[in-house]
């Protein structure tokens, strides 16, 4: 009985050994990375596995420092303990072998039940915790893009109350990158085909709350300012300075993102609000300058060219026409395939 319990004493420290050398280790990321999801992850709890690491590099940094020592203390407690099976001559020898044995034993005990019964067991927690977690903020998620779809589309029909702006980016702010680029197709798309006809237009006053909207949500982005600014321009009265100063955000913002190709119409527009925002008046040397400039940029686009080269020259409310006179004047406007940009 006695060697018994000598034997489970070691195997219980050789097992608590083992546990503290076999706990998994969590691998953690400090940070996201930009094109990471955003979904949270579960972060869990590493305190036992510091103290794990810890007392591991303690008891190995004592027990090479102190190994003569540790033979020696062995060599002492064999004695005492050997003293429960007197008068055998082989007592210490005997009681040494259970201890050796036993931590021997519980050490690879405790070592391999950690490594695969206790590690399944916590992976099976954290995986739970985690679908958990992840499960509520897809359901979250999804309700966020359902109720910014459906003021959008509220927004967007002309026989539904106006939804506030300030309303509409909350909603979007709070939804996903894919429901706002939904929404901006939408918009987008009811504005291309409602500003040529006089019954399209109250259409397409309705997008703009939602392209005001986009913008706050994500200022960076150019094409939320592009899009607003044609809504104004095109609305029935247009807000022709607003449509400018819209316009020049946008074209801040792609030539920042160095996304100039194929948005050279920021420039056309930009140049038609100027002349309208006259009201009729002669453009004086510096309105001339700028709508030039744009003209110059913008006719580097060969549609946008054929355009302009299209249309009749002349004054009066004709903008293009105008626009026209002005680069028939001053050839020199003709760059051919890439824009000079001053």
């Amino acid at each position: 009985m006695t060697g018994l319990l000598i034997f489970a004493a070691a195997a219980v420290t050789g097992g608590l050994l083992g546990f503290l050398f076999g706990i998994p280790r969590v691998l953690q990321a400090d940070g996201q990375g930009a094109n990471e999801s955003a979904v949270p992850r579960l972060l869990v709890n590493t305190n036992l596995e510091q103290v794990s690491d810890w007392l591991t590099k303690i008891l190995v940094g004592i027990g090479l420092v102190e190994f003569t020592r540790i033979i020696d203390s062995s060599g002492a407690l064999f004695t005492r303990l050997g003293a429960a099976f007197a008068p055998r001559a082989d007592a210490a020898v005997l009681a040494g072998t259970l201890v050796v044995a036993g931590i021997v034993l519980g050490f690879l005990g405790g070592y391999v039940v950690t490594r695969t019964w206790l590690t399944h067991i916590f992976r099976k927690a954290d995986l739970t915790a985690i679908e958990k977690v992840v499960k509520e903020e897809v359901s979250k998620r999804i309700s966020q893009d359902g109720d910014a779809m459906r003021m959008v589309m509220q927004q967007l029909d002309s026989d539904e109350p106006v939804i506030e702006v300030n309303q509409l980016a909350e909603a979007l702010g709070s939804a996903s990158s894919t429901a706002r680029a939904q929404v901006f197709q939408l918009a987008g798309t009811q504005r291309r085909t409602s500003w040529r006809t006089a019954d399209g237009k109250p259409r397409l006053l309705r997008t703009v709350p939602v392209f005001q909207a986009l913008t706050q949500v994500a200022p960076h982005e150019h094409r939320y300012w592009g899009e607003l600014g044609f809504a104004l321009a095109e609305q029935t009265p247009p807000d022709d300075k607003a449509a400018v100063d819209v316009l020049t955000v946008a074209i801040e913002r792609r030539d920042n993102a160095g996304d100039a190709a194929g948005w050279y119409h920021y420039e056309f527009v930009r140049a038609q609000a100027r002349l309208r925002a006259l009201n009729g008046a002669p453009a004086d040397a510096a309105t001339r300058d700028l709508v030039l400039a744009d003209a110059r940029i913008a006719m580097s686009r060969p549609n946008i060219k054929k355009i302009i080269e299209s249309a009749p020259p002349g004054n009066g409310r004709d903008v293009v026409g105008i626009i026209r006179s002005y680069v028939d004047e001053r050839p020199q406007v003709r760059v051919s395939t890439k824009p000079e940009v001053d």
